[in-house]
């Protein structure tokens, strides 16, 4: 969750029309992990050096819908994600 707080949202690509999910890092060994543990998502290297874990498949965004629902910490990020 505390990826998700600090460096995770949802968004809106407006050229697929797809909604994603992403957690932007430096490195790419926690978002392989996330990867790995969550059994779906990929994860990029972006062309600005960071990478990326991104999950844009309808189904696995609604199993991470679930997942945090009722456990984010701040409000700020509650806000953020449910209104």
């Amino acid at each position: 969750m505390g990826f998700t707080e600090g460096d995770g949202c949802f968004g809106v690509n407006y050229e697929t029309d797809r909604v994603n999910f992403i957690i932007t890092q430096k490195e790419a060994e926690v978002l392989h992990k996330i990867r790995t543990t969550l059994g779906y998502g990929k994860v990029y290297l972006h062309n600005d050096g960071y990478y990326r874990y991104i999950v844009s498949n309808r189904e696995n965004l609604r199993y991470l819908i679930d997942i945090f629902q009722g456990r984010l910490v701040f409000q700020k990020t509650q806000k953020r994600y449910w209104q």
